[in-house]
């Protein structure tokens, strides 16, 4: 779809901005299975602050989104400038919509990270 359009898929902006990393933003979901599908992007390509599609998908609550990301290998772990994760984002903002998608996608056998709350531990449980 956007190579027709001339558009390379994993080509970051000025901002270091891909297109995954703008179609996460929008929460644009044809798009983002479109650039997943080809095989081409770099899912845990990180923007001039750090953000990862991942980390965005969570910050704009595109929680259909989350799925698709970490079946296609986008790491949760990854950190902002802020020293921020998809996980602190999603907790600092009460978003346990996200953390249990996250946690669901990752099928964890083990506490979801050293830096989440007894509430999030809790919840994961």
């Amino acid at each position: 779809m956007l190579a027709k359009q001339g558009i390379e898929p994993d080509h970051p902006d000025d901002l270091g901005r891909t297109p995954l990393r703008i179609a996460c933003q929008g929460g644009i979901s044809g798009i983002v299975q479109d650039l997943l599908d080809t095989s081409q992007v770099n899912v845990n390509a990180r923007d001039d602050l750090d953000q990862s599609p991942l980390l965005v998908a969570v910050l704009h609550e595109h929680y259909h989104l989350i799925g698709p990301l970490m079946e296609a290998g986008a790491d949760p772990e990854l950190r902002d400038f802020c020293r921020d994760t998809a996980y602190s984002v999603a907790e600092k903002a009460g978003d346990y919509i996200s953390l249990r998608r996250l946690r669901e996608a990752v099928k964890l056998q083990k506490p979801i990270s050293d830096s989440l709350t007894g509430v999030t531990a809790a919840l994961a449980s």
